[in-house]
Formats: C-alpha cells, structure tokens, sequence
C-alpha cells in the first residue's frame, strides 16, 4: 500500500473518530441523592469525561466524573472526605485533580489516578492548604496553588511524582500568585500574578524559563484562565471594563462583546478557534456564551442550535466553564424553571472535522502524475 493510501487511511480514521466519539446533545449530568445544586468544571481533551461536583446541604460538595455511557460517578462513600471536587482531568479523563476538605484542615490538593484513592498533594510551608486547577494530559504534571492562613498570599505551584510541590516563581515586584491550567503537554501553566493586597494581578505563564507577563491594555487587572494543548492560545479578561481576551503567541486581542457589562474567556480548543464566554453584569439573556472564529460572539444556547443541538426552553444557561480540544463538547451550569442549578455537558456534531480534513483527503487520494 502506498505512502498516500496509508495517510488517507489514518485521515478518515481521524474523522471518524472526531464524528463517533460523543453522540451529539444536550445532558444533564444531575446532582447527588438529587439535593442541592450541581456543575460541571472540566472536561477531558478528547471530550468523553467530565468533572465536577454537587453542593449538598451542610455546605459539603460531592465530587464526580460523567461519561456518557457510565453516567455520573461520585466521590464518596467510606475512605472518602466529606468534601470533594473535580477541578481539572487528564487528555482522556484518567487522572482527575481537585481538592477536599476536612474539618480538621486546609483544603488539600489531590490527584486520583481511575478509580483509586485521593492522593493528597499536601501543601509546603508556611502555608496551610492547596488546590489543585490543572493537570497535564498524561496526568503526570499538576498545577495549583498553595493556600495561606491569611487572606491574599496564594502562590501558584508546579508537582510531579518525582519533584512533589514546586511553588511558582512570581513576577517582579509581587507578593501572590494563582495557576489555574496548564497545557496539554505540560510545558505551559496560566494563572495570575499580582500585590499583596490583590488590588492589581498580572495574566501569567509559566514555562521552563520562569515567569512571563502577558500584555493588558491598560493599568487594569487581567487573568489568564485556560490554555490550549501547547501554550501557544491562552485566554482569560482583561481591561477596566474587563473584556474577554485571547493572547496567541503572546499578542492580545480582545473578543467582540455582546451587549452590555463584562466578559470573561473561560475554555479554548487546541486551535484557538473556540473560546468559552462568560457575560457579567450585562443585558444578555443568559450569561453563558461562546466566540468561534467563523461566527464571532454569540449565547451558547444559539451556537448549539445553529449545530443541531437543542437546549430545552426550561433552561437558563449560566456559565461555559470548558471545552474539548476538538471544540465539540462544551460544559458548564445551568438553572432551571426551579431555580435549580446543575451541571451539563452539550455535544455538538462534527462537520467542521471532516471539513477540515477533506482538503487533505483530496490531496492524498488525488490520482499522481508519473515521472
């Protein structure tokens, strides 16, 4: 079999993969012996875990991982805390990172491998707890941040099997620091550095050669939330007025808004043409949103309907919190006709992954001129 045939092969492998993986629609992912409230965090690369947590009464959460196929499995039962919740998951949904609470500590950061115990992080003095936001695709690299007894000395941390917790280096002239993802292939971790009275913070990153400051526009505060698998996109907000921002290669760009108030970037796939929105304080409809490159900003309820997906009218989507690399699986928070809020996850169908790859096909399959 020739070079080409064989690429085509794998190609189609490709888009058959990217069209099968999730049945397209709109889930619900429930909530805990069905009491108080419920929401997704993250979802894996390839967009078939999500994780997060229900808020029971007593002000405990209970956190879980949903499939499809599985439903929502929560962290609970004997060996477990009392309070846990899935923050960040690895490119197939096999090692979760969160945190949980006793009542006898801090929050602690853990990380699970599959269904096994709660591997405690642990935290480094002084500090007294950590939280775990961010986990590498391979589950091996965990970022977060170190909790203080006082109020306003986070500092963002690296951890490894084989180095435990890092903390972060922060940037000239600061006194806290926050990590809230790291990127796919564990090279890049975003969060914020900022004074020690929180009244100014920096978007960050962090990478092999230290601690690096991402432009804003003006003396205002800005925060970078997310990451795509390499580092090369980061989004978050930006601005007085504080506005969903994108930074490619290091250059800003501000996202279009929608109406009124604020916004804020919160998920991006691998190529930075699907960015999560966030609404604040404005005149939209429902908070939650979504910027692609071929149709700008819009409600996510809108998008997912332009893509064949239906969100029930009995629903008020308030918050995207993640994407998955392909851009197809989006997850987040909703409230219902009953003031309930509870997690979901919304898969759309994969058109635009076949229509990327059809240009290829074409060139691989094309018939060659001899000689």
């Amino acid at each position: 079999m020739s070079i080409r045939h064989t690429a085509a092969l794998v190609v189609l492998g490709l888009a058959a993969g990217l069209a099968h993986a999730q049945t397209p629609g709109f889930y619900a992912v429930g909530r805990y012996m069905d009491v108080g409230n419920s929401l997704v965090n993250t979802v894996s690369a390839n967009g078939l875990v999500a994780g997060g947590r229900t808020r029971i009464p007593g002000d405990n959460s209970v956190g879980f991982t949903w499939t499809q196929t599985g439903g929502r499995q929560d962290v609970v039962g004997p060996g477990f805390p009392p309070t846990t919740e899935v923050l960040g998951l690895s490119a197939n949904g096999s090692v979760s990172v969160g945190f949980t609470d006793l009542p006898t500590t801090d929050l602690m950061a853990y990380r699970r491998a599959g269904t096994g115990p709660l591997q405690s992080l642990g935290t480094l003095a002084p500090y007294t707890g950590s939280i775990a936001y961010g986990v590498s695709g391979d589950g091996e690299v965990v970022a977060g941040d170190l909790l203080p007894s006082q109020a306003f000395a986070n500092r963002a941390f690296r951890w490894t099997p084989t180095s435990g917790l890092q903390p972060l280096p922060l940037a000239p002239g600061d006194a806290n620091s926050s990590a809230r993802d790291i990127s796919r292939d564990g090279s890049v971790i975003v969060g914020r550095s900022g004074t020690a009275s929180q009244s100014d913070f920096d978007a960050v990153y962090w990478d092999s050669s230290g601690v690096h400051v991402l432009p804003r526009p003006d003396l205002f505060s800005a925060y970078a939330l997310d990451v795509n698998y390499n580092g090369s996109v980061i989004v978050g907000a930006a601005s007085q007025q504080l506005r969903a921002t994108v930074w490619r290669q290091g250059n800003r760009t501000e996202l279009p808004m929608l109406g009124t108030g604020s916004s804020v970037a919160n998920g991006v796939n691998d190529e930075g043409a699907v960015v999560g929105v966030n609404f604040v304080n404005g005149d939209q409809p429902e908070p939650a949103g979504v910027w692609t490159l071929g149709r700008g900003t819009e409600l996510l309820r809108d998008y997912l309907a332009s893509q064949g997906v239906a969100v029930p009218a009995s629903v008020r989507l308030v918050a995207t919190a993640d994407i998955s690399a392909d851009g197809r699986v989006f997850v987040g928070r909703y409230f219902d006709d009953n003031g309930v809020d509870t997690g979901f996850v919304a898969v759309i169908p994969s058109p635009a992954g076949v229509l990327l790859v059809a240009p290829v096909l074409i060139w691989f399959i094309r018939p060659q001129r001899k000689g």
